[in-house]
Order: C-alpha cells, then sequence, then structure tokens
C-alpha cells in the first residue's frame, strides 16, 4: 500500500473500503469476546488522512466490551477520540535509523 499523499483517487477509495472492512473485523472479534486487547496500529493516521471515517471509530470506541482493552497509535488525534481515552501517551524519537540514511523498512516502519 502506498502512503496516501500519493494515492490515486482509485487507490485512496479500495484504501478507504479497506481500512472499514478492517475496522469491522475487527469490530465483530470484539462483540465475540474473542479478544482482551485490540490494537489498530496507524489508525489514527487513517482517520486524519480520511481513509477510516472517525465516526466509525468513535461509535466502536464508545461501545466496545466494557472488559476490551484498545490501544490507538497514529498521530494527530481529535480532541474527540481523546476524550474517550483513558491513557495518552505521546512517544518521542530519541535515535531513528532514518538518521543514519536506512530508509523505511517492510515489515518495520511499513
Amino acid at each position: 500500500m502506498r502512503f496516501s499523499h500519493v494515492m490515486s483517487n482509485e487507490d485512496r477509495e479500495e484504501a478507504r473500503e479497506r481500512h472499514h472492512r478492517y475496522l469491522a473485523v475487527a469490530v465483530r472479534a470484539a462483540q465475540a469476546g474473542r479478544i482482551d486487547l485490540l490494537v489498530l496500529d496507524e489508525v489514527l493516521d487513517a482517520v486524519h488522512t480520511g481513509l477510516l471515517s472517525e465516526e466509525s471509530l468513535l461509535m466502536f470506541l464508545k461501545n466496545k466490551p466494557a472488559d476490551l482493552e484498545v490501544v490507538l497509535t497514529g498521530r494527530d488525534p481529535s480532541e474527540k477520540i481523546l476524550s474517550l481515552s483513558d491513557y495518552i501517551s505521546d512517544i518521542r524519537a530519541v535515535r531513528h535509523p532514518f538518521e543514519r540514511g536506512v530508509l523505511a523498512r517492510k515489515g518495520v516502519e511499513y
């Protein structure tokens, strides 16, 4: 998958559909009680770039099972998302391979 800022309109639409399908799978697993912890990696970026509707994520967070822990990663969470969060961490890079000229690696950075 390409970064959203270089996607064609067709690619963006396919990515939107894929992100909503992925969230639906996670919601079904959560509602069925099959999981205790759900990590939605980079979901905040998906919302921020319009690849996932904030409303669908908020609806899930408001209606999730009480015993389900949810971890959202990414940048620029909205105030609405922050207001539903129990823990908020701001992680900063102290050292990163990119600083030594190492490009993003499949399976690590993307």
